[in-house]
C-alpha cells in the first residue's frame, strides 16, 4: 500500500477542524522486525505536531499478523514570561494524549472478514460505550 495524505476531523466545538496528515515516511525496523510508516500534521510546528505512526509485522511462529496504529496528540506546556523580560522558554511538552488501534488476524483470513473487522472496530469506536469512557473519564460497571 502506498503511503498517502488523509484527514480527520477533530473534536473542536462547535465546529470540528479538518486535521490533514502528510506522509512522513516509512522504514524498516530491523531490531523489532516491522514496518513503521509516519503522519504528521504541518499545521503546528516542531514537538507539538500531531501525528500517526503504524506499525505492521509480518506472521509469527502462530501464523497472526500485527497491525498498530497510533494517534499521538502532544499537550504543550503554557510559555511563560515573554519578549517583555527578555526570556522565553523553550516549547516543551506536558503531557501526550494517544490512542492505539491494535489489530491482530490470522494469515488466512479473507479479505471478507478483515473488511468486517475494521468495519465493526471502527463501528464500535462511534458507540456510547467507547466515547463516554474517554470523553466523560466514566469507569465501565457492572
Amino acid at each position: 500500500m502506498q503511503q498517502s495524505n488523509f484527514t480527520i476531523n477533530d473534536g473542536a466545538t462547535p465546529t470540528p477542524v479538518a486535521q490533514v496528515f502528510t506522509a512522513d515516511g516509512s522504514f524498516w525496523d530491523t531490531a523489532a522486525k516491522r514496518i513503521v510508516a509516519r503522519w504528521i500534521n504541518r499545521a503546528k510546528e516542531g514537538i507539538a505536531r500531531f501525528r500517526v505512526e503504524a506499525y505492521q509485522k509480518d506472521a509469527n511462529q502462530n501464523c497472526y499478523k500485527d497491525q498498530q496504529f497510533v494517534l499521538v496528540l502532544p499537550t504543550m506546556e503554557p510559555i511563560v514570561g515573554g519578549a517583555g523580560t527578555g526570556y522565553q522558554a523553550a516549547p516543551k511538552v506536558a503531557y501526550y494524549n494517544t490512542a492505539t488501534i491494535k489489530v491482530t488476524y490470522h494469515e488466512r483470513s479473507t479479505t471478507v472478514e478483515r473488511r468486517d473487522l475494521a468495519t465493526m472496530a471502527s463501528n464500535f469506536t462511534a458507540t456510547s460505550i467507547f466515547r463516554d469512557a474517554i470523553i466523560n473519564d466514566e469507569r465501565i460497571t457492572g
